[in-house]
């Protein structure tokens, strides 16, 4: 039997637990005499199942996140980034410098020194606002990437962690601009229209809200529109109610159609005029 050797063993209801044997040599009154230490390792070994358990489970989860972990230590200022972001920005791990010194060397210039700043960034408040900037992946290309992170504090306030996450946001990112320009491009059609344009949305009990207007609308009934911001249609222009075309208005926001009135005259104290 050998030093520190695991077995079963049998209790005395006939349970079969781990245990562990340790022999120790000592000397009797007259002749050599082993001493046998037997230990039930049943909790042992649940604890060490459910470690491993543990750690399994949070390696599923870091392969299958579509986000990168990382987390600083503190004190040491050592960087550990997950396998997907050692992946994404080909950060070898044979290399001699810092993890967070290789890690930046992908990020763009312009951008290297606030992400620095936030990885390090020691604020007293448990989480910080997100990141965005730009970084050169593995393949090479140039991508958007968002940072979000925390900071861990022992019992006495200090400081242990800085941890968070890295999504790369590049299609998104492009997707975003490519609407923000469509928008920029329709509001200059828009603007530059020989005619006055006012946008409604559809409010509690199909009521008109008012919420945009182009630049033309202004200058033909000479008023500055963002002051009817959210107002409704029979508030902004309250005389319409006599001409039908409030409910006219409500009728084809609802149910869609086509409509052309006539010429009104419409007066109020701030305008006047035929439209």
């Amino acid at each position: 039997m050998a030093v520190g050797s695991e077995a079963l063993g049998l209790t005395k209801n006939g349970c079969k637990v781990p245990i562990e044997i340790r022999l120790n040599k000592g000397k009797g009154t007259e002749d050599t005499v082993v001493y046998a230490c037997i230990t039930d390792l049943t909790d042992k070994k649940r604890i060490r199942q459910q470690l491993s358990d543990s750690n399994e489970r949070f390696e599923r989860i870091i392969n299958g996140a579509k986000e990168g972990f990382w987390e600083l230590n503190c004190e040491t200022d050592e960087l550990w980034l997950s396998p997907k972001i050692m992946g994404g920005f080909d950060l070898s791990q044979n290399e001699n410098a810092p993890t967070l010194t290789r890690w930046l060397k992908c990020v763009t210039e312009e951008n290297r020194v606030s992400v620095a700043r936030y990885i390090r960034d020691y604020a007293e408040e448990k989480s910080s606002s997100p990141i965005t900037f730009l970084a050169q992946s593995t393949s090479g290309e140039y991508r958007w990437y968002i940072a979000k992170a925390g900071n861990t504090f022992d019992d006495t306030g200090k400081r242990l962690y800085r941890s968070g996450t890295l999504l790369d946001i590049h299609a998104q990112t492009l997707l975003e601009e490519k609407f923000k320009n469509q928008e920029l491009r329709y509001r200059n059609i828009v603007n530059k229209m020989p005619l006055g344009l006012h946008v409604y949305q559809i409010g509690a009990e199909d009521s008109l809200l008012f919420s945009d207007s182009n630049s033309m609308a202004d200058d033909i009934l000479n008023i500055k529109s963002v002051e009817l911001i959210s107002q409704p249609l029979e508030q902004a222009f309250p005389n319409l109610l006599d001409t039908g075309l409030v409910q006219k208005c409500q009728e084809l926001a609802v149910n869609g159609g086509f409509f052309e009135n006539t010429a009104i005259h419409y007066s109020d104290e701030r305008i006047s005029g035929i439209f």
